[in-house]
């Protein structure tokens, strides 16, 4: 159960990172497979760290450095093109 819930979150992320890439919102070579993954851990770390008893400024700074680090990604590739 836990596999088929882990494997439709990272199935959702694929699809949206691969319309994201149509779009050019993100960079032409993220790796898609990768970032899912990373997504989907982030996810499940969230989680336990709000069933724990992380306030929800830690919550939102685990967030906010997961994103800080997609943009930094995305913003160097594109100034090496």
């Amino acid at each position: 159960r836990c596999n088929h819930a882990r494997d439709s979150l990272e199935r959702s992320f694929r699809h949206a990172l691969m319309g994201a890439k149509r779009r050019r919102e993100v960079s032409a070579d993220l790796d898609v497979e990768a970032t899912a993954t990373l997504l989907g851990i982030q996810n499940y770390g969230l989680n336990v760290m709000a069933k724990t008893g992380a306030t929800a400024d830690q919550l939102d700074a685990a967030v906010e450095a997961l994103l800080a680090g997609l943009k930094d990604r995305h913003a160097s590739v594109g100034r090496s093109r």
